[in-house]
């Protein structure tokens, strides 16, 4: 979870806006040069259907238990589901 100013904290609560989001948008999101100082994190129309599947499918991930084992180089050794 990235660190909220005040005011992002304030509006967020105001538009119903959950934090979660924050890390949707940080992680999928594509970015809008505002100015030389900050930058606009946004999901384009192009990519939003695609992303609704990635998220569709994360979810079905957590609700089957499912897991994987990473070794230290980052491979994927296997993955399997949580039957206990």
């Amino acid at each position: 979870m990235p660190n909220l100013t005040k005011h992002a904290k304030t509006r967020c609560q105001q538009r119903g806006i959950d934090p979660t989001v924050i890390d949707i948008l940080m992680l999928f999101g594509i970015e809008i040069n505002e100015d030389n100082e900050a930058e606009k994190l946004m999901i384009s129309k192009r990519d939003k259907k695609q992303l609704l599947n990635k998220l569709n499918k994360a979810k079905q991930a957590v609700e089957k238990n499912i897991y994987t084992v990473i070794s230290h180089t980052g491979e994927v050794i296997t993955a399997a589901h949580k039957y206990h």
